[in-house]
């Protein structure tokens, strides 16, 4: 390579307006001499004629789905193509090469052998066919020994939830405390205030917007309040948990008629409103039952999903996890150990049916990407720990999420949580005496574009449910930082999914784009972004990647 980079580049020159050809590269016996005009040989003029037929049969395929070399296909470098290359980029070349010596001429290598080959535009450049991976790398893919035509008969139907159980609840209208907010400083806001206990609190009726469960005994009501974002089957609202007073209180609220002489009437005071927050998604029956089996998110499926992940991380949720206080203090631990949230009620009206969840204040992992573009690699490398962490936990409990975005990553106090889970599937098993899992038969194509897996997409063979949520973390993992997504769809017709998931050339295309990514994220985002899933990376050899080899918590948090 030292010699080829020490030879300037002589180019040939056809008559104007016709476009310039790169040298061949250098044959046995070619006249060719560094810095001297020279016409080509007959061996050179032969290799530019098949060349050029070559190219334009490439061209000529409306998609480069061949996954084959041509016997005449140019496999090393010549010297403009190499020229055009930036000093990393050359690198990249002389790795691939695989020690060949590119100045003489070779047959095309082995399929096992034959490097990812970059493609840019420029001249003598041209998209070369796709090569076959064949690596067979996921240690963790089943039935990664069988070839992928019989795939199929290895597949099985997701196993079924069980039943999801809804607390009866109603929605009533109630007068509440409210503690004093030491910064309120809205004058116009004149309530009436009381005391208690030496402490002061609002006074405030509630109209239609608490839920309590049909239980005497309950301690607990929710204070339904603005919404936060829409949901495919209602929205999702602010709430404040609400705790029974031990004893009622009665107060005279003032008249809120002008006439002085109208006394106010009194009225008895049950809930006390609390500083715990949570988030509650309200969901009409109407909607579900008429539509809902025409859309692919279930939230009948994501409440059993929620029951069913919750009690497993009960069961294994360590004793160092939890502080063993409240139903509610494990629940919230148990989300933190496992980074997946789960329900803390789920309730259910004549009208509504209610998941309630632990509030984030930290919003979206998608808004956090948004606002910053793009993360540097200790950040990335942070909040993807955790992602993987998450799809640890389904996967012991034998649940695949099926629409893992960033858009169901919710942060919390420098923690990131999975969330819903309406496309989860529960993941069948060779038999009932195996830990083995099985591949799922197609369930159709539902999910967003951006973190479909081609497996998926396609909708004609079976999948692995951990390695379907495993792609779309190595999306989520491109995007954090790159700033962008990899590609608009899992597609050979998507000409950048064809050269990173097809081609594997992801490294040569973010060093060409200057990406400024270390080696060790390139290498890893191929090795989860390959288009073969038994291609790429197990969840545990991803964890297990040097680009993890050091995760702290960083001051950004």
């Amino acid at each position: 390579m030292t010699s080829l980079l020490s030879i300037s580049t002589i180019l040939f020159y056809l008559p104007v307006g016709c476009a310039f050809i790169p040298p061949p590269p250098r044959l046995s016996g070619s006249t060719r001499k560094t810095g001297v005009s020279y016409l080509p040989n007959d061996d050179e003029m032969e290799y530019w004629q098949r060349h050029h037929y070559w190219e334009e049969e490439a061209r000529s395929r409306e998609y480069l789905q061949v996954q084959e070399y041509s016997d005449e296909s140019p496999v090393g470098w010549n010297d403009l193509e190499f020229d055009l290359l930036t000093d990393m980029e050359r690198q990249f070349v002389e790795f691939d090469q695989l020690n060949q010596n590119i100045n003489e001429p070779m047959s095309p290598p082995p399929l096992s052998q034959r490097p990812p080959l970059l493609r840019r535009p420029g001249p003598g450049l041209v998209n070369r066919p796709i090569p076959i991976q064949m690596l067979r790398t996921n240690s963790d893919y089943p039935g990664r020994e069988v070839p992928g035509p019989q795939w199929s008969y290895l597949a099985k139907e997701p196993l079924p939830f069980e039943d999801a159980q809804f607390t009866p609840s109603q929605r009533i209208t109630s007068t509440i405390l409210i503690p004093c907010s030491k910064n309120s400083n809205d004058e116009s806001y004149q309530p009436h205030v009381v005391l208690d206990d030496g402490r002061k609190f609002i006074v405030e009726t509630i109209i239609d917007d608490v839920i309590v469960q049909q239980d005497r005994h309950v301690q607990r009501a929710y204070w339904l309040q603005s919404q936060i974002s829409t949901a495919i089957h209602g929205q999702v609202r602010a709430g404040t948990i609400l705790r029974k007073l031990e004893e009622p209180i009665e107060v005279k609220i003032p008249s809120l008629s002008d006439n002085d002489n109208e006394e106010g009437s009194w009225t008895l005071i049950e809930w006390e409103a609390t500083n715990e927050h949570v988030a509650v998604k309200q969901m009409d029956w109407g909607h579900i039952l008429n539509e809902g089996q025409e859309l692919a998110e279930d939230p009948i499926k994501e409440v059993a999903c929620m029951e069913y992940m919750k009690k497993w991380m009960m069961a294994t949720l360590p004793s160092t996890a939890t502080n063993s206080g409240s139903d509610d203090d494990r629940t919230i631990d148990a989300s933190t150990w496992s980074h997946i949230l789960v329900a803390l009620d789920i309730l259910s009206d004549d009208q509504y049916l209610y998941t309630v969840m632990p509030y984030c204040e930290g919003g979206r992992l998608l808004d956090r990407i948004e606002g910053k573009n793009r993360f540097a690699e200790p950040e990335a490398r942070y909040w993807m720990h955790q992602i993987l962490e998450g799809l640890a936990c389904l996967k012991e409990a034998g649940v695949s999420h099926k629409d893992l975005s960033p858009e169901n990553l919710l942060v919390k106090d420098g923690n990131v949580y999975i969330i819903d889970m309406g496309m989860s599937l529960r993941i069948p098993f060779v038999n009932d005496r195996t830990n083995e899992r099985s591949l799922i038969a197609p369930q159709g194509v539902c999910g967003k574009w951006y973190y479909l897996s081609p497996e998926v997409c396609v909708n004609e063979q079976p999948f692995d449910g951990p390695t379907v949520d495993l792609w779309a973390a190595g999306v989520i993992l491109f995007m954090m930082l790159t700033g962008e997504p990899p590609w608009e769809e899992p597609k050979m017709t998507d000409a950048n999914f064809r050269n990173i998931a097809a081609g594997g050339n992801l490294m040569q295309i973010l060093t060409a784009r200057r990406a400024g990514l270390s080696l060790d994220a390139m290498d890893l985002l191929q090795k989860m972004l390959y288009m073969d899933p038994a291609d790429r990376l197990s969840l545990e050899q991803v964890i297990s990647h040097p680009w993890f080899s050091c995760v702290d918590k960083i001051p950004f948090v």
